[in-house]
């Protein structure tokens, strides 16, 4: 069972496409550990949090949080109700198994490594590292996502993947040396050492046999009954293998290896072991980074990005607004025009109907009548067919609307995270200011408290040479006084 603390509950922390399908099916081989798909469930639950600046949306996000968070209040004795109904399905994927631990590998928790250790202290975490290279050319070559759109040139939600995701966990794990921590290259390459040391730091039995050979266990992300999120190709092998270390190597170009190492640094790198890596693709493009031009250089005060991002906001949210209202108007004059080329033909077709009865009995008279209601009405299928194609050419730019609408809100919600990350600099610099003001101001209190020492000790040392003297004096005299 998992417990309110988390007891049993072991997450994997890593970037997409850093191996996290292939280290939870490891590890679930073992008889008391198992790994779902993907759960996911931990984000929504975290952009309750009034810190956590996760989801945008058309309506107020944050007031529907408060009347989430109202209609769903903590017990009498503290629980959370959302916190509770997700240790309640935990447990219930844990009793499925008939197993100890439950591993949750989704990896976009490198989003909210705080919260998760917060809300559930008793759980392990495990830093998966990867090559950052090989993650980079991993989503472009897999998901089919540019170097460009990876490192924000064009900013989307997967820009985070390989920014957000290797800051976030460097920061966090740099702050909790002693947990658990797996290189994937050591994971697919040292026979199972690093594995077997894993399964011993989580305390949990290792598989018999070769651990790094697998299959598919009842309710695990490799159950073919359960739903699928991850790596499929893992399933194309039995065994781990060392066939995708390195492909940066071959899968990123001049320009792209400079935009990468330009972005990210070389402290990134080592802070997860991979310095040399910097080194070596930093050697490839000729050992230098070229200078930014002076227009593509940073400004120095991070206020300049953050209002430059409060612009782009404003301007995305004004063109999603006229967007909306396009397709809107599109769609009402699509169906408007149909409705009244319908009516019109339907009243046609009654009069020639009613025509035709009274030709019966009028005879020829109405003939002539009835072959203008029937040019008429020719005349108006006609219209109704070129209403159709311009209805059908306004659905075309209706579906054209919705995509550049799309695009447009998937922009916005990458700039809105980029501008509330900006703006926590800012408050973080203002802060970092106040402290070192204090300090300045103590320090100034610590050297006038010195002067004044520094006074009342040439002040005692001017007394005592007085003092010096007039003793001299006085022996002096003496001595000449006497006999």
């Amino acid at each position: 069972m998992i417990t309110p603390q988390g007891d049993n509950l072991i997450f994997i922390m890593s970037a997409p496409r850093s191996g996290s399908t292939l280290l939870g099916v490891l590890l679930s081989a073992s008889e008391e550990a198992t790994c779902p798909s993907e759960l996911w469930i931990q984000l929504p639950y975290a952009a309750l949090d009034p810190n956590q600046k996760l989801v945008d949306a058309d309506y107020d996000q944050n007031l529907a949080n408060e009347a989430i968070v109202t209609l769903f209040p903590r017990d009498k004795d503290g629980t959370e109700p959302v916190h509770e109904a997700i240790r309640r399905h935990y447990s219930q994927l844990l009793a499925k198994s008939g197993t100890r631990c439950l591993i949750d590998k989704t990896p976009r928790y490198y989003h909210i490594p705080w919260f998760l250790s917060e809300r559930w202290p008793a759980a392990r975490m495990i830093w998966l590292r990867r090559s950052p290279l090989d993650v980079i050319t991993s989503c472009k070559s897999h998901w089919g996502i540019s170097v460009a759109e990876q490192m924000g040139e064009q900013a989307s939600p997967h820009t985070h993947d390989c920014t957000t995701a290797f800051t976030k966990l460097n920061r966090f794990f740099g702050e909790r040396p002693e947990a658990p921590r797996i290189k994937y290259e050591d994971l697919v390459s040292d026979g199972g050492t690093s594995l077997r040391h894993l399964f011993e730091q989580l305390g949990l039995a290792a598989p018999k046999g070769d651990p790094l050979q697998y299959q598919a266990s009842p309710g695990s992300s490799a159950d073919q009954d359960s739903p699928r999120f991850g790596d499929d190709k893992v399933w194309q092998h039995k065994t781990a293998h060392r066939g995708s270390i390195g492909r940066w190597k071959t899968g990123l170009d001049r320009d792209e290896l400079t935009l990468v190492l330009t972005r990210l640094g070389r402290d990134c790198f080592a802070e997860q072991g991979y310095a040399e890596e910097y080194d070596e693709a930093l050697g490839m493009i000729g050992g230098t980074l070229p200078r930014s031009k002076p227009d593509q250089a940073k400004p120095k005060d991070p206020a300049d990005n953050h209002f430059a991002i409060r612009r782009q906001l404003s301007a995305a949210q004004e063109e999603l607004r006229n967007l909306r209202t396009q397709l809107d108007d599109l769609s009402k004059n699509s169906v408007l025009a149909g409705k009244d080329k319908d009516q019109e033909i339907d009243l046609l077709r009654s009069q020639l109907d009613e025509l035709s009865r009274n030709s019966t009995s009028a005879g020829e008279a109405k003939d002539w009548e009835i072959e203008l209601l029937r040019s008429q009405l020719e005349e108006m299928q006609r219209e109704l067919t070129a209403a159709c194609e311009e209805k059908d050419k306004a659905a075309n730019r209706a579906n054209m609307a919705e995509a550049q609408l799309a695009d447009l809100e998937k922009n916005f919600t990458a700039l809105e995270s980029d501008y509330n990350e900006r703006g926590t600099v800012i408050e973080n610099q203002g802060k970092k200011a106040a402290e070192l003001e204090a300090t300045i101001h103590g320090q100034l209190e610590k050297m006038n408290q010195l002067y004044s020492q520094v006074e009342e000790l040439k002040k005692s040392v001017w007394l005592t040479e007085q003092d010096r003297d007039a003793w001299k004096t006085r022996a002096e005299g003496e001595e000449q006084a006497s006999p």
